[in-house]
Order: C-alpha cells, then sequence, then structure tokens
C-alpha cells in the first residue's frame, strides 16, 4: 500500500451547496490529526458519529479533533426545522491504491434484533436440513436509508450521496459476512447517481453491488472479478469490477469489490442502446426486465423443430447471437463451475440487433482444485438430470443447439482456439499475477485491520494457498478439458497449430476471433 495522499490547508473555507455552512475541511485522506470546524451564520449545527441526526443530537460548538479516520454526519437546526446535509469522511494516514467506499447509517438500521437487516432477527428458526436459518430478517427486502461516499484511486470523493441498502446475494447472504446493494431513489437524494466506478468514464448507476466475493469470501476476495475478467477476453458480458475499503460508520469492514448491478443501466452503460426496450431474463425464464415472450417464443420454436434441420438453425441464428451462447457455456465449463445452473443470465435490446446474448455471472464456485478433473461439458450436454446442477431446463438450448452440425463445428472450434488464447495456463497464471499484483498488501490490511468478522475473515496465510489453488487450477485444467472435448464428440487426430506475427500492419482472424498476441500455439483437430 504505497500511495499517499497529502493535502495541505493554509486558510480555506468550503461551503455547503445547500446551506450557509463552512467547513474547515474537505472529506478526504489526510496524513496527519487536525481539528475540524465547522460554522454557520444562522443555524445550529448538529452532528453524529451514525447517519441518525435529530434533534437530540450534539450541537457542534467549535472544532473537533480528527485523530482517526471517522465519518461524521451533519445537519441543521433552523429554528424547530431540522434538515439533514451530508455526512464526511475524513480518513486518518489511510494509504491504499484502491478506492474506498464509506457508509454512514443508523446502527440500528443493521443490528437492532427486530428490525436490524443485518441480524437473524426474532423469527427466524434454524432448518437443520438446510443448515440455515430461516425467516431471517436478512432474506427480507428491508431497504434502509444511508449516506454513501466513494473516493477513486487518486483520492477525489466521486460519490456523494443519500441511497438506500440492503443485503445482497442468494445462498451467501446466509453467511456471518454479507454482500450489500446501494440503491438510489428521489426518496433519499436522487433517482440515479453519476461517476466513474471503473475507470470507463462515468456513467448512470441506478444501483451497484458491494460484494465480498460470495463463497469466495474467506479465499481470495476476488475469484469471480478475475474469472470474469477472463471472460471478457472473450467478448463476453461480465459485471465490471473495482476493489475497495469498505468503511461503515467509521469502522473498517474490509475488501470488497464495487460490481455493476445487471439491470437496464447496466445494458445502456455498456451498450449505449438507451433503456427502452430491454428484456433481461435469469435462470429458466424469470423476468428482470421487460418480457419474456421473445425468449418463451425461442424455447417453443426449438421444442418444435429440430435443428439438424439447417433452414431451422439459420432462424435461431437470427434469435440469439450464437457465437456468444458458445463462449458462454465453453467458459463455464472450463471453470467448473456447476453453479452456472443458478446463474444464467441473458438479455436483449429491441435497439440493437434483438438477439439474446448471456452475461457471465457468479463463477465464484468454479476453479476449485478438487474439481480440476470434473466433466462438466457431459454434465450440461447430458439428455437426463445427473444432479441437481444439470435439470434439463437448464441444458436444453446447449443439447438442442449441438444437434446442428455447424453449431457442433463451432462449438468445437472455439473451445480449441480459447483454451490455447484465453483460458490456457500461460494467460491465466498472467492474469492471477495482475490480480495477486493488486491485491497482495492490500489484504495484509484487510487481515491485519478487520474487527467485526474476525472469526469468519480466513487469513493472510490461507489467502496465499487460496491463490496457489487458483494456480494449480490452471495448471490442470486444459488437459482435462481437452480430454473431455474429444471424448464428448469421439475427436482423435489433433495437430498443434504455431502462428507468429511479426508485425503489426494488420490482423489476424483465427474462426472469426482476431488474435490479439503475437503468437498462438494451439490444439485443434482434422475433424474440422
Amino acid at each position: 500500500m504505497n500511495k499517499y495522499f497529502l493535502t495541505i490547508f493554509v486558510s480555506l473555507s468550503i461551503f455547503s451547496s445547500a446551506q450557509n455552512i463552512i467547513f474547515s475541511h474537505k472529506a478526504g485522506f489526510y496524513d496527519n490529526p487536525f481539528y475540524l470546524k465547522v460554522s454557520s451564520t444562522n443555524s445550529k449545527i448538529l452532528y453524529s458519529f451514525e447517519n441518525n441526526i435529530n434533534k437530540r443530537s450534539n450541537v457542534f460548538k467549535d472544532s473537533l479533533l480528527i485523530d482517526k479516520t471517522t465519518t461524521i454526519s451533519f445537519g441543521i437546526l433552523k429554528g424547530d426545522t431540522l434538515e439533514k446535509i451530508e455526512s464526511k469522511t475524513f480518513l486518518i494516514n489511510f494509504k491504499t491504491n484502491f478506492k474506498v467506499v464509506s457508509i454512514s447509517i443508523d446502527n440500528n438500521f443493521l443490528f437492532d434484533f427486530n428490525t436490524g437487516i443485518y441480524v437473524k432477527g426474532p423469527r427466524a428458526w434454524l432448518d437443520t436440513v438446510a443448515g440455515h436459518y430461516r425467516n431471517t430478517n436478512w432474506e427480507r427486502k428491508w431497504e434502509r436509508e444511508h449516506f454513501i461516499e466513494v473516493f477513486n484511486e487518486d483520492g477525489e470523493r466521486i460519490i456523494s450521496n443519500g441511497a438506500g441498502l440492503r443485503i445482497f446475494g442468494g445462498m451467501t447472504k446466509y453467511y456471518p459476512e454479507k454482500s450489500l446493494r446501494v440503491i438510489f431513489r428521489n426518496l433519499y437524494d436522487s433517482t440515479v447517481t453519476y461517476a466513474d466506478l471503473f475507470g470507463a468514464g462515468s456513467k448512470k448507476y441506478k444501483q451497484f453491488i458491494l460484494r465480498h466475493s460470495g463463497n469466495d469470501y474467506r479465499n481470495t476476495r476476488f475469484k469471480d472479478a478475475f474469472l470474469t475478467s477472463l471472460a471478457q477476453e472473450s467478448d463476453l458480458d461480465i459485471q465490471k469490477s473495482s476493489p475497495c475499503h469498505l468503511f461503515i460508520n467509521s469502522e473498517y469492514w474490509g475488501v470488497y469489490n464495487i460490481r455493476e448491478k445487471i439491470n437496464k443501466y447496466y445494458i445502456d452503460n455498456n451498450y449505449s442502446c438507451g433503456t427502452n426496450g430491454i428484456d433481461i431474463l435469469q435462470g429458466y425464464k424469470t423476468v428482470d426486465e421487460g418480457s419474456s415472450e421473445d425468449y418463451q417464443d425461442l424455447l417453443n420454436f426449438i421444442k418444435k423443430n429440430s435443428l439438424s434441420i439447417q433452414n431451422n438453425y439459420q432462424h435461431i441464428q437470427q434469435k440469439m447471437d450464437v457465437r456468444n451462447f458458445i463462449n458462454f457455456w465453453i467458459h463455464q465449463i472450463f471453470y467448473a463451475n456447476h453453479d452456472a445452473r443458478g446463474n444464467i443470465r441473458f438479455w436483449k435490446s429491441d435497439s440493437l440487433d434483438n438477439k439474446f446474448r448471456w452475461i457471465v455471472y457468479d463463477t465464484d464456485l468454479g476453479f476449485g482444485p478438487n474439481r480440476v478433473n470434473k466433466d462438466l461439458l457431459k454434465d450440461f450436454t447430458s439428455s437426463r438430470m445427473t444432479d441437481w446442477y444439470n435439470p434439463n431446463w437448464a441444458t436444453f438450448l446447449l443439447r438442442n443447439l449441438l444437434k446442428s452440425n455447424e453449431f457442433k463445428k463451432d462449438f468445437i472450434l472455439q473451445s480449441s482456439y480459447i483454451f490455447s488464447t484465453t483460458l490456457s495456463t500461460k494467460n491465466i497464471n498472467k492474469k492471477i499475477d495482475e490480480f495477486v499484483s493488486r491485491y497482495d498488501s492490500e489484504m495484509q490490511y484487510h487481515f491485519n485491520e478487520r474487527r467485526r468478522f474476525q472469526p469468519y475473515q480466513g487469513s493472510y496465510k490461507k489467502w496465499l494457498s487460496s491463490v496457489n489453488d487458483l494456480r494449480y487450477f490452471a495448471e490442470k485444467r486444459d488437459e482435462n478439458s481437452y480430454k473431455h472435448l474429444e471424448k464428448k464428440f469421439n475427436l482423435s487426430d489433433s495437430y498443434i497449430l504455431k502462428i507468429n506475427v511479426l508485425n503489426d500492419n494488420g490482423k489476424v482472424l483465427i474462426n472469426n476471433n482476431t488474435l490479439n498476441s503475437n503468437e498462438l500455439v494451439g490444439k485443434f483437430y482434422k475433424n474440422y
């Protein structure tokens, strides 16, 4: 952690745009303690260390010593009228290359036994079969008001908004530590916020996620961000990720990942297609946005028409991005991500070509060292359900598309190409190195400093071991994946294709993929 933020104040007054209130220091990073002075010409200033300003809150009389990282919420009392102003976070001697997210919230909104969204609550009961509590507070779609600040890697405060806060996740919300969803509404401040959260310029966000890394939360804290970044190299849609340190009410909660929330704003941010005419579905055909009518028509057509007939397959090519679908399943199968069944996400937009495309989502249960030999290609193309993760509805599209010789050929060629490039051991290890370089010192701080989740957080030693598990999987998985491909499609006669690019005066395409490096050594099959 080697970035230092140094701000020198000689004589500075910072005016609130909403009220005539003067702050001696702005929210941000400081190397040394200081006295904060706040004044107003015609109002009484109130403050609290939670976002629970009321008429009984402390009166800010002159100055306050800020000698550690502190978040303070402010309000003004004019006569009998109280108005909340904002919260400000002052980070003292905190050095990082990550973003910082600071949340100010009424502590009862999180931990009150009856109303807190982070606790079991009074009606919870233990389901001994499932192994977790049911009817908990965190299962309810409760949303709590808070104030959120986001500081970018240069120490600039890029978000300072009132917003709503919810617990986020499927099964992972039953863990002691939980991911959070931030929601912007007029009720709190504004219906959306604009910020550059992912280094792609300022975008409009209705929501975003503060994710603790799901099932990986006690291990690398970056597995899904890592795996989806690999998938992005195959032109697949992913949720962008940006690591951050999270503070809640001045308390350090650790390393989280800011993630895009899949909604119509996500589609518009990534495709500039507007937010109208978008369908977003998940699982079998659950609607998140728009309608399932076109997708149901697609399924019905396949049920009634064999895709072994070329005209029928060409009809499907007009309804879905087939290459996108192939790449999606190649990655999920390579990752040995049996949880793909529960995390199928896909979308289309009337403003584009109206074709369905798939989003790589929640890969935390993939890439496990104990699954390096797992033949998910066999399972996800099985005509019968062999386990919980491959019911017929989840494998329906892939099984039927493989009846087309054109699709099967493309699936095999794409598998060979992606195994030799994006998912080669060399490329995966390069990507792991990038994440380790970025996270290493930050994770040491994470394990040393966080307190609330101390009994559940893992350790730096375990973190290193988890990174080595990723390397082990990368070392062994490509060989097994080729074996599974050969077994499934009866491939026997292979050859090694070597390509060296000697200049950059053009581009090289293989099976309609642009080669993004100067060389390729890949295993392909003479059958195709």
